[in-house]
């Protein structure tokens, strides 16, 4: 198995990196990651897979960013529900642009987070998309859901879908719920004026 702390300042990978079924990449708090250019991806039995990235959160949250790579076949793509109860704790700053989330359990999940999310021209395929709980501050920019059971969960959650995000061929778009006196929030639609999202072969689009 590979496993990766990330702990220094910044730490960037822009290569091809292979994980067994206990692998990981774990990113502590005040710490940066940037994938770039790179593909993470699991190399053990045929029917498993790897852990995925997790990020810590705390006084001073870490950094993640994603540009122009593939995470595949990991439990939990991005896990950014690692909550340690730190007094005045943050969440991670997630920037991901321009990637690919292929055949993951769940490609993102979020539990408690606060911190400030965008995603932005991201192809999420197969397996489950994005699921949210008891969090906020999510931005979902011109991106793709295909061949999920549902695409975006969302609980006691506030997220936002903006400008020409497509759901193709999924069981279920978007399911958002919440509990008195808590509840979800969430905008689907234009920043500007142009075309809007798209909701096609799902049996349920909201």
């Amino acid at each position: 198995k590979l496993i990766l702390y990330i702990t220094v300042l910044e730490e960037t990978i822009n290569t091809d990196i292979k994980f067994k079924s206990n692998g990981k990449i774990t990113v502590f708090p005040d710490a940066t990651l940037i994938i770039d250019n790179s593909t993470l991806d699991y190399c053990g039995e045929v029917s498993g897979k790897w852990k995925g990235i997790e990020a810590d959160d705390g006084a001073f949250p870490p950094i993640i960013s994603i540009n122009n790579s593939e995470i595949k076949d990991a439990e939990t793509g991005l896990d950014i529900g690692v909550v340690r109860n730190i007094p005045g704790r943050t969440s991670p700053t997630i920037n991901i642009t321009g990637s690919n989330f292929i055949n993951n359990g769940v490609h993102i999940k979020a539990v408690s987070y606060n911190g400030e999310s965008y995603i932005f021209d991201t192809d999420f395929s197969y397996g489950v998309g994005i699921q949210l709980t008891n969090s906020e501050n999510f931005t979902i920019d011109n991106c793709n859901f295909s061949e999920q059971s549902t695409a975006i969960t969302a609980f006691n959650s506030a997220f936002e879908v903006i400008n020409e995000s497509k759901f193709e061929d999924c069981w279920i778009g978007v399911i958002s719920a919440g509990t008195f006196p808590l509840g979800s929030s969430l905008y689907i639609g234009n920043q500007n004026s142009g075309s809007g999202n798209i909701f096609d072969g799902a049996d349920v689009g909201v």
